[in-house]
């Protein structure tokens, strides 16, 4: 999710004029870090779930980057990752692997994870 500079209002990240003010929007979000975001899968009140390959590599990851809606701070983070080791000790068939939660050089948190190909994220 994105804010429209000249007004304030939240956006979608696919959206370049604001239904509030008319304004053209700058692009969204394109990368996080060293990740290239391919595409944007959901965006919520407290996340944008997207599609992304880490520069160098060709093999896609889910990424969930966590918006300053979301509430997740250094505290937060912290036992997310607590949880995250808890998930890596159960067996690899039938779970998603979660790898590591991040800060983001811009400040935002997010969580990589495996992908999985699915025929629609909403089935």
């Amino acid at each position: 999710m994105k804010l429209c500079q000249n007004c304030g209002q939240p956006v979608a990240e696919e959206i370049t004029t604001c239904p509030s003010c008319g304004s053209e929007i700058a692009e969204g979000i394109k990368r996080i870090d060293n990740y290239l975001i391919e595409e944007i899968l959901h965006e919520g009140h407290a996340s944008i779930l997207c599609r992304a390959v880490k520069e160098g590599e060709t093999r896609p990851v889910m990424i969930r980057i966590f918006t300053p809606q979301s509430g997740v701070n250094k505290d937060v983070a912290h036992r997310l990752k607590g949880e995250l080791e808890e998930l890596k000790k159960l067996p690899t068939e039938g779970f998603v692997s979660h790898q590591e939660i991040r800060r983001s050089s811009d400040g935002l948190w997010y969580r990589v994870s495996e992908w999985v190909d699915a025929e629609g994220w909403g089935d």
